[in-house]
């Protein structure tokens, strides 16, 4: 991780991200719940956004940046700033 997570903990998204290793990410893409979250509707989930920027964090790693775009275009409280002008 490049930068500290800011609606979760770092233990937590590399326990989500150990937890979620041996799923191959087209795994992932197919289950309804990963939808839900990824398009921002409505989840039974306690901190929606933090499973978000979990997920977020997973995928880059997995260089699944598609998928990394469409969570930062539903949450863009996600985007870290770069702090200039690019």
């Amino acid at each position: 991780m490049n930068h500290s997570p800011k609606y979760s903990s770092s233990e937590a998204v590399q326990g989500f991200m150990k937890d979620l290793e041996s799923v191959e990410t087209g795994e992932l893409v197919n289950l309804a719940m990963f939808t839900r979250i990824v398009e921002r509707r409505s989840s039974p989930l306690k901190n929606p956004l933090g499973v978000a920027e979990a997920l977020l964090y997973m995928l880059e790693s997995r260089e699944d940046y598609e998928t990394c775009a469409k969570i930062l275009k539903n949450y863009p409280e996600l985007q870290v700033s770069t702090g200039g002008d690019l």
